[in-house]
């Protein structure tokens, strides 16, 4: 934690804001879980008033942090200019635009009902421990064994290492098989067994379905790869290309209209 030189102003304003303190309303669901928990806005709305009746308010922002990790950092300022400040590093789920959302909201939340000491109502630590076991061991990172049937499977089915390294990406979220664990290396090893996508790949690359002319906008998914790749020869996997780029989504179906879109938005 870090603090201005003297925080006494505001700890007397902070005794008054938790004197008049109520719980959070748990107006957030986890159908995962089964469970209910505050969500940011609630915190806000049960801390907002007391905070500013006593001179108080919270600035929170957002950094990157060590291994793709976020760092949220929460500040509680008093009028007189006294403040006391904490952060919060968390790494998101998922490497996209809503698991990294989630993260700092997830982040924002218990960063700001710490800082200012206040609680969800019917906050049950029994309850969540019996819900979740908090000794629970993490799945450790694929084994050597497993690492070396993926590039057998894989070499024998005749992915390349571009496809291989797009399908990590798309159902797991990495493009390195040394970073799955070992239920997500098992998982890949039947996906790859299965021949899943192959097919696919197959008629994302026909030479034949690449337009004659430069200028002319493809008409079919296969084309339209076909020409991203011709475009810009670095780019090997043009789905996972379209989905950081444009946010084209794994399950999207490109149709004529949506190809001539995101034809246009490229070549601007």
């Amino acid at each position: 934690m870090l603090k201005s030189d003297n925080i006494n102003e505001l700890a007397t304003a902070l005794s008054k804001v938790q004197a008049k303190l109520e719980g959070a309303k748990m107006d957030g669901s986890n159908p995962f879980f089964k469970s209910k928990y505050a969500t940011l806005l609630s915190v806000w709305e049960a801390s907002r008033k007391p905070l500013t009746d006593n001179g108080l308010s919270v600035v929170q922002t957002c950094s990157v942090g060590e291994s793709e990790g976020l760092i949220v950092d929460t500040t509680l300022l008093h009028s007189s200019g006294q403040w006391i400040s904490g952060e919060l590093a968390i790494k998101p789920t998922k490497n996209d635009p809503q698991g990294v959302g989630s993260a700092i909201t997830y982040a924002r939340r218990y960063g700001l009902a710490a800082i200012i000491g206040i609680c969800p109502e019917d906050d049950d630590a029994e309850s969540a421990m019996e819900r979740k076991p908090a000794a629970k061991v993490p799945d450790s990172k694929t084994t050597p064994a497993q690492l070396k049937k993926i590039y057998a499977v894989a070499k024998e089915k005749g992915y390349s290492e571009e496809l291989a390294a797009a399908i990590m990406v798309r159902e797991f979220g990495t493009g390195h098989s040394k970073e799955l664990t070992k239920k997500q290396a098992s998982d890949f090893i039947e996906i790859l067994t299965a021949g899943k996508y192959l097919e696919e790949a197959k008629q994302e690359t026909q030479p034949q379905l690449v337009p004659e002319q430069d200028n002319e906008v493809p008409k079919t998914a296969g084309e339209f790869f076909n020409w991203i790749m011709k475009r810009d020869p670095n780019i090997k996997a043009p789905r996972v290309w379209l989905q950081a780029e444009y946010g084209v989504t794994d399950k999207e179906i490109l149709t004529t209209k949506r190809i001539k879109e995101l034809y246009d938005k490229i070549t601007k």
